[in-house]
């Protein structure tokens, strides 16, 4: 039998007793391939009404970079208004607490009955590859016991989560292209892991010091 700390997020270390520091884009490293380019990541969120699709409501739990986990408020999926869900799902991300995705767009596009709402993460908090968001599913939107209000159901028999699917989107990715990146300090910063805080080298700024102020 082995032991081993599972920590809380914001904390990191084999005892959890390290704070951990924001992560960014390195201001002054492109793509390892001169000719490449460095892409947000982009979560496509699918959605098929052929598929046993039926109305109701799913929330999307998102991890962030300190491995904190956060839900959305339910959200309702109608395949008649199915722009509206896109939209939805953007501003449901939006309303997380502690700015755990400040920013995000949305792009929804139709073919052959699939939807599809494209979600990418555009703000320097959420640079480079995300945690796959994960949908949850549920069949009581308004229960005053849990928070949010909602109430889960069994995924495996589920009409709405069957017609669901998410994954990240690489399709306009050549190549050479590669995610911008998500690096401790964004490489310009000494953490201090007493305090979770970047101190960030002569020249840069920010809190995961992922800005330039002086340019050579």
């Amino acid at each position: 039998m082995t032991r081993q700390c599972v920590c809380d997020g914001g904390w990191e270390g084999f005892d959890c007793s390290e704070r951990m520091c924001p992560h960014g884009d390195d201001p002054l490293t492109e793509c390892s391939d001169p000719s490449g380019t460095s892409h947000n990541d982009i979560q496509k969120i699918r959605y098929d009404v052929g598929s046993g699709f039926a109305d109701g409501y799913f929330t999307l739990t998102f991890t962030d970079m300190f491995h904190a986990e956060y839900t959305t408020r339910p959200i309702f999926a109608n395949s008649d208004d199915d722009a509206d869900v896109c939209s939805d799902i953007e501003a449901a991300l939006e309303e997380l607490p502690n700015f755990a995705v400040p920013n995000v767009t949305s792009t929804y596009t139709l073919a052959g009955g699939v939807y599809d709402c494209d979600i990418e993460f555009v703000d320097a908090a959420n640079s480079g590859l995300q945690h796959t968001l994960v949908m949850n599913v549920g069949a009581d939107h308004n229960n005053a016991n849990m928070q949010p209000r909602f109430d889960t159901v069994t995924l495996s028999t589920d009409t709405l989560s069957a017609g669901f699917t998410i994954t990240h989107d690489t399709s306009a990715h050549g190549a050479s292209d590669q995610y911008e990146e998500n690096q401790e300090c964004s490489n310009r910063g000494s953490c201090d892991h007493s305090t979770g805080a970047c101190s960030c080298y002569d020249g840069f700024t920010g809190e995961a010091c992922h800005l330039q102020t002086v340019f050579f």
